[in-house]
């Protein structure tokens, strides 16, 4: 079976090449991701772009989103340097 690669990139997101899926995430190699397409596609990362800062319930509302989808995605962005997110337990 084949592994899945992906797409390695700089952080002003020049393709520099490939690597195996699980090896970037070992490496904490800077990639493309799903989430990051999907999120813009939404309008969700042109949000946090211009507010700088939003609570997941607060994204949740405005996109209409599951807030359980919405986390996953955004805890992957932030795993992969793409964004700060901190856990607030108020």
């Amino acid at each position: 079976m084949k592994e899945e690669q992906v797409i390695l990139v700089t952080p002003e997101d020049t393709v520099i090449g490939t690597m195996p899926k699980m090896e970037a995430h070992e490496k904490a190699v800077l990639h493309r991701a799903f989430s990051v397409f999907v999120l813009n596609d939404k309008g969700v990362l042109g949000f946090l772009s211009k507010n700088k800062t939003a609570s997941l319930l607060e994204l949740s509302a405005e996109f209409q989103a599951n807030e359980g989808y919405l986390n996953v995605a955004l805890r992957v962005l932030a795993s992969q340097g793409w964004l700060k997110y901190e856990i607030l337990n108020d």
